[in-house]
């Protein structure tokens, strides 16, 4: 099944809402139910394998930004030197400020990455690249950036997950409306929905584990 519309899916919801005088929460529901679903899961369709830029553009450069639509990391960085890579590793903030203190001064002696670290929308590389001309990889699974309105062309989880994005759609339609039953029951269903979608997400990209008998 393609994905569907945003007209699509909000006849697809008012088969079972019936008003139509709440065009508007309705497409904010639906909005937030499917980046709601985007933060609980790393889903498979919103996986980028691998972004790569050349933000380093100065002798005294260490931050590349992230791409707008940057939500989780996968794995590390990579730097990349023509033909050759190598897994950056990561640390967090205070370890990265502690290892390399004076990355702004213009007296500090690039050498080839070794580290990096996320802070505000950025990748911060350390030491200072030697080189201008290194790529830095990132898998990564992509936000929702924009509303979901009546011209979206495809709405994420629809092709699979039509009935869970309803659900949770139904869900904060209701509570708008303080009918605090049916948003219950319809939260209810969601949750149902999302969980049988995760297992099975993660069971589709699980590596098979051989179990040794004997020592075979």
């Amino acid at each position: 099944m393609d994905h569907m519309t945003g007209s699509e899916l909000y006849t697809y919801v008012l088969k079972i809402f019936k008003r139509t005088d709440k065009s508007a929460e309705l497409y904010e529901a639906i909005t937030d139910t499917v980046k709601n679903m985007n933060l609980r899961h790393k889903f498979s369709d919103m996986k980028v394998e691998a972004y790569t830029t050349g933000g380093i553009t100065s002798d005294t450069d260490y931050r590349v930004e992230l791409p707008e639509d940057f939500g989780h990391l996968i794995g590390d960085v990579r730097l990349i030197n023509g033909t050759d890579s190598k897994t950056l590793d990561k640390l967090n903030k205070p370890e990265f400020d502690e290892k390399y203190p004076y990355l702004s001064n213009t007296d500090t002696e690039p050498s080839e990455p070794d580290h990096y670290c996320l802070w505000n929308n950025q990748i911060l590389i350390g030491p200072i690249p030697d080189e201008t001309t290194y790529g830095y990889e990132i898998s990564y699974t992509r936000k929702i950036v924009t509303a979901i309105v009546s011209e979206t062309t495809e709405v994420p989880f629809t092709d699979d997950y039509r009935e869970a994005v309803r659900a949770g759609s139904l869900a904060r339609l209701y509570e708008g409306l303080e009918d605090f039953e049916k948003a219950k029951y319809w939260h209810v269903r969601h949750d149902r929905d999302m969980a049988i979608i995760i297992a099975n997400d993660i069971n589709n990209e699980s590596a098979v584990i051989n179990q040794e008998y004997n020592g075979v």
